[in-house]
C-alpha cells in the first residue's frame, strides 16, 4: 500500500516532507495580501424633527445614552 511505502523508506519521507516545507516556503511571499483592506467605517444618519425646538433640545434628546448616567439596579 501507500503507507507501507514511506513506513519502509523513512528517509524517502523525511525528503519529502522537508520537500514541502521548503516548497510552502519559498512560495509565502509570492502570496497576494493586502496589509490594509479597504474598509468602510460604520455610519449612522439620524433624522429627526421637532417643531418648536432648537438644536441642544434636539441633540439631547436624540444622544440620551442609558450608560450616561451610573446604575443603581446593582450594588457593589
Amino acid at each position: 500500500m501507500f503507507v507501507d511505502f514511506f513506513i519502509q523508506r523513512p528517509v524517502f519521507a523525511t525528503v519529502c516532507a522537508l520537500f514541502i516545507i521548503l516548497a510552502g516556503a519559498i512560495s509565502i511571499p509570492t502570496l497576494p495580501i493586502a496589509q490594509f483592506p479597504n474598509l468602510a467605517p460604520p455610519q449612522v444618519v439620524v433624522t429627526s424633527i421637532y417643531i418648536g425646538a432648537n438644536a441642544q433640545t434636539v441633540e439631547s434628546s436624540v444622544t440620551h445614552s442609558p450608560w450616561s448616567k451610573p446604575s443603581t439596579a446593582c450594588r457593589g
